[in-house]
């Protein structure tokens, strides 16, 4: 409320247009009158235009309202002006310019509202206020409402939430005994909005508690029509396209990554904006999000196409409509979506080629039911030429992928991951749309297919754990039936079929050897060989100049990595224990972990990368882990235990103890890992200049070891190895993440080594019988 009070700018003798923006049912108008009543007085005139969008909307409305603004503000019956729209617009600019005038115009969503009520500032007197009220926000930038005039009515937090609940359900501003829990869950399912709250309170009131639970439930499932007509006003207000993508978003894409709209429709920007600026969606990381009651309207809009057959529907996602619409065949052309997310327990769903022949226009399938999904016969994919993404997660009865499902021109994601039992894809495909291909875990795959025609959109493809790749089968890695067999020009046809090619996933899938080929993908951001049996990469991995992620972890074969792309900012090689050689010397990126790899007993090479990178780069590393059993000696300041004091430059002085120094504390992660040494080294931003190293603090801790049991430790940075077991010293805390701490015009930049990180892991050799690669 202080905050919209501030934006009036009370005694200023500008004019201001001020906005007041957000979702139906959030509180505007409420807060709006609250701001009317406070400060109507403080004006010459002023006029509370309610239900413009409304009222505007009947015969006459406009010139109603501007006959109710010249009234309201100079005192005379309505009657006394005439009844057209262009003079009276001259009338508001002739009589108000010279008053101090408050008006408020309530639910506006049109711009001839606005150029009929208040055109522009130079109608109205120095030191006139006029708020609009509004759900559109590029409606009021488009009247020239300044940003920062702009205020956006957020959600009630708890307490207020509350308040205003035990308002309506009790008459009191505190819910009575015994009901403090029931009221939470009104409150979660209104989701803070006054409307639903004021709705919900207002019919449990005089209402026993044993009724509360019921009138959830009911309010769930089925949510009064008062506030969902609300709701609706926004959504009916939108064109086709943005009511159809409210739609996606409400029934499947809540949640989902913006790209699942962009892959559905053409050129989606400015529709998703228009929900953006109507507070229907918003976006969270990257993510569409909404208020629950309007996902709530979307799907209530759905139920509506057809209240009693499902399949007469565009959107399924309930249980228990698809598998009627799928057991009894009664889908039609009107289904664009399918999505299913089942939990375990349900029964078995079956899939049948009958099951969508009618289903010409559907766009989306998505089945992530694991175990419990049969597909029946063959799925003949001819019937949905419209089909843009298919989704079969976790079905671990799909055995056999129709031939036809390599034509689908207009497919753009196939996602397979985690249909273990699948054997057999189609012979070739000639998907021209595809963008992400997803076979991670169809391990029993016999064959890939012979990509015909053009991919050249391909960006994303996931082969984790795929056998197919195994020595047993292929002895060639890129080529492998991506390519005609016997194409004279290996690599020319990779880069013609795969040149956009961003991010490759080939963990776990027992490569013996990375060809040349490799060198080719000259788009790849992202490379994971994660888990695979060779012995080096080649070097023509240099001239993948977009390549930013090399992930090595658990390579147990590998011994040299060859100089890399400037452009590599993270190499992750966790537990690669035949690695001696490293060529990256030019490495400035903010990622480098070599934890375990207990062959780099000379961290020269690592130790030269880090120093280079403070003394030459503004910014620093994230993380590096580097194996060895000592700091590099030209980290400055070095200490026995887990924690270091660094003499405080002039800038950080307030921060340091009494002495003037300040200490900086070193954390680990996991069970059996302990610091028993630790280092830093100052470099001051400006000149970035790595100081003279000062000598050894304690030599005695130069044999200091960490011994730990393999039982013991579990992590995601380890998968795919594992070490001799042992005894633990330490005790099981925090997680660790080399730590920097920044100052004023000081960059107090880190680089962590712990003494034998892992200790005895893998000391005897790889021959040693104790150390198995982790499946």
């Amino acid at each position: 409320m202080e905050e919209l009070v501030n934006l009036l700018g009370m005694g200023l003798n500008d004019v201001r247009f001020i906005g007041i923006w957000g979702m139906g049912g959030i509180g505007k108008t409420t807060l709006a009158r609250v701001v009317y009543e406070r400060f109507h007085d403080d004006f010459d005139g002023s006029s509370f235009l309610a239900n413009v969008r409304e009222e505007s909307g009947k015969h006459g409305g406009l010139v109603s309202l501007q006959k109710q603004l010249l009234s309201d503000v100079l005192f005379q019956r309505s009657t006394d002006f005439p009844s057209d729209q262009w003079q009276l617009k001259m009338i508001i600019q002739g009589r108000l310019r010279h008053k101090r005038v408050l008006v408020i115009l309530d639910d506006v969503d049109q711009p001839d509202q606005l150029k009929a009520l208040a055109g522009e500032q130079s109608w109205f007197g120095q030191g006139s206020r006029i708020i609009i009220i509004t759900r559109d926000h590029h409606l009021l930038i488009s009247h020239q409402v300044a940003e920062a005039q702009i205020y956006k009515v957020e959600e009630l937090n708890n307490d207020e939430a509350l308040k205003l609940f035990s308002r309506k359900a009790f008459k009191e501003d505190n819910p009575r005994e015994g009901y403090v829990e029931m009221c939470q869950k009104f409150i979660n399912y209104a989701g803070h909005l006054p409307l639903a709250l004021k709705v919900s309170g207002s019919f449990l009131f005089s209402r026993g508690l044993n009724l509360w639970e019921s009138a959830l439930v009911r309010f769930k499932e089925n949510p009064p029509r008062k506030i969902l007509d609300v709701l609706q006003i926004s959504f009916d207000g939108l064109e086709e396209r943005e009511k159809n993508i409210f739609l996606d978003i409400a029934c499947f894409f809540k949640g989902e990554g913006e790209s699942r709209v962009t892959n559905l429709y053409d050129k989606p920007d400015i529709d998703i904006d228009v929900l953006l600026k109507k507070s229907l969606v918003t976006i969270s990381f990257g993510h569409f999000q909404m208020h629950d009651l309007l996902q709530e309207l979307g799907k209530e809009i759905v139920r509506g196409e057809s209240p009693e057959e499902a399949g007469r529907r565009s959107r399924l996602w309930h249980t228990k409509d698809i598998r009627h619409v799928l057991k009894d065949n009664t889908g039609t052309k009107l289904v664009k979506g399918i999505f299913l997310n089942s939990p375990l327990e349900i029964e078995e769903m079956h899939l049948n080629a009958e099951a969508f022949s009618e289903m010409k226009n559907l766009r989306l399938l998505k089945i992530n039911n694991p175990h419990q999904t049969t597909v029946e016969g063959n799925q003949d994919f001819t019937g949905v030429p419209y089909l843009k993404e298919l989704i079969l997660r976790g079905c671990t009865r799909l055995y056999k992928i129709h031939a036809s499902l390599g034509n689908l021109k207009r497919l753009i994601q196939l996602d397979l991951n985690g249909c273990k039992c699948l054997e057999i894809l189609p012979l070739k495909i000639n998907l021209e749309s595809l963008e992400v291909l997803d076979l991670s875990g169809c391990s029993r795959l016999k064959k890939l297919p012979e990509i015909v025609g053009n991919m050249s959109r391909l960006s994303k493809l996931s082969l984790r754990g795929c056998n197919v790749l195994s020595p047993t089968r292929s002895n060639k890695l890129l080529s492998f039936s991506l390519m005609q067999r016997r194409s004279p020009d290996p690599m020319g046809m990779l880069v013609r079929i795969l040149p956009g090619l961003t991010k490759l996933d080939l963990s776990y899938c027992n490569i013996q050897a990375i060809p040349d080929v490799l060198g080719c993908l000259s788009s790849l951001k992202e490379l994971d060989l994660t888990g695979n049996n060779f012995v080096c990469l080649p070097k023509s991995i240099n001239r993948l100049s977009k390549l930013e992620r090399l992930l090595l972890t658990g390579c147990m074969d590998l011994r040299l990595v060859p100089e890399l792309p400037l452009n590599v900012s993270w190499i992750s090689a966790h537990g690669c224990t035949s690695l001696e050689t490293l060529s990256c010397s030019k490495f400035v990126g903010r990622g480098l972990w070599f934890l375990n790899c207990i062959k780099l007993v000379d961290c020269d090479i690592l130790s030269a990368i880090a120093r280079g990178h403070y003394q030459f780069q503004e910014d620093s590393f994230d993380d590096v882990i580097i194996h060895g059993s000592e700091i590099p000696i030209w980290f400055s300041h070095q200490s026995v235990g887990s924690s270091v004091n660094l003499p405080a430059c002039k800038e950080a002085l307030s921060r340091s103890d009494a002495n003037g120094f300040i200490q900086i504390n070193f954390k680990t992660k996991g069970p059996g890992l302990e610091v028993t040494k630790c280092g830093a080294h100052l470099v001051y931003n400006g000149r970035c200049v790595i100081n003279p190293y000062e000598d050894d603090l304690d030599n005695s801790a130069e044999d200091t070891k960490i011994e730990q049991s393999r039982d013991d430790y579990v992590g995601d940075e380890l998968a795919g190895f594992s070490g001799e077991a042992g005894t633990s010293k330490s005790n099981d805390v925090d997680v660790p993440h080399p730590k920097r701490i920044l100052f004023p015009n000081l960059i107090e930049r880190l680089v962590l080594c712990f003494g034998n990180w892992i200790g005895n892991l893998c000391t005897q050799g790889q021959g040693d019988s104790d150390c198995e690669e982790e499946e």
